[in-house]
């Protein structure tokens, strides 16, 4: 259940059971909530700029290590990072999404689910679902990591694309960047300083959040970008390691 009107994962919540629905029920009913199935996918974002035809100039890709609604509701770590590649297959699903919405010169940020198991009535495992579409750049940290992940600048691409229909802005190198969002009420193994340490090649920045972001971003953000898979992974299996999970 979710608000017909949100942000995030702010007021939204699973529901297992009949007990579960009526509780939430009367903690929402002076709101305008959807009521849907959950699916148990990974979540993934398709996002870039198109031209006055539709076409998609430039795009990245964002993965998700937790969720949003993991993080909002129980306070858990959370973080992103773009990827290396984009499948053809999703750069198919993507184009032909932002034909179908008629988008022209514009930012878009799409969301995709991804089926972790199969589910009868809707695919097998794999199976790629829309989640949402909107016409403005990706929120939060991700313009910055877009930039990062292409030594580029996206908002001077979109004016080149307005004003010249191309997307020529680029550099060749692309990095995986991405940031952790860590709580300040989770006891991790590793802190902050020792982080840094051992990602000094790696890493961009460490931010502490104002109290209104820090909601759904955690209150301290490290940010990082890496040439590999295996570095990057490691840097997030680090990042979020518990002291209560050794």
């Amino acid at each position: 259940m979710k608000p017909d009107h949100g942000v995030g994962a702010s007021m939204t919540y699973k529901i297992m059971n009949a007990e579960q629905l009526e509780s939430v029920y009367m903690q929402t009913k002076d709101h305008v909530m959807i009521l849907e199935q959950y699916i148990d996918g990974d979540v993934f974002t398709l996002d870039g700029i198109c031209d006055e035809n539709g076409d998609i100039r430039y795009l990245n890709s964002l993965e998700y290590v937790g969720n949003c609604m993991d993080s909002v509701l129980y306070q858990q770590s959370i973080g992103c990072f773009t990827t290396l590649e984009i499948s053809d297959e999703c750069r198919d699903i993507v184009q032909r999404t932002i034909h179908a919405f008629k988008i022209k010169n514009r930012f878009f940020h799409c969301e995709f689910f991804r089926l972790n198991h199969d589910v009868q009535g809707l695919g097998e495992k794999g199976r790629i679902f829309g989640l949402e579409v909107n016409f403005r750049p990706p929120g939060g940290f991700c313009p910055d990591l877009m930039n990062y992940a292409g030594e580029l600048d996206v908002y001077r691409l979109w004016a080149e694309v307005i004003l010249k229909q191309q997307a020529s802005y680029s550099k060749l190198r692309r990095y995986s960047a991405g940031f952790v969002g860590r709580r300040n009420s989770i006891k991790y193994r590793y802190t902050v300083k020792e982080i840094q340490d051992m990602f000094k090649e790696e890493l961009i920045d460490v931010l502490y959040l104002p109290e209104a972001i820090a909601a759904a971003m955690g209150d301290v953000a490290i940010v990082a970008k890496f040439t590999s898979p295996s570095r990057r992974d490691e840097f997030f299996k680090v990042a979020l390691k518990r002291k209560d999970r050794l």
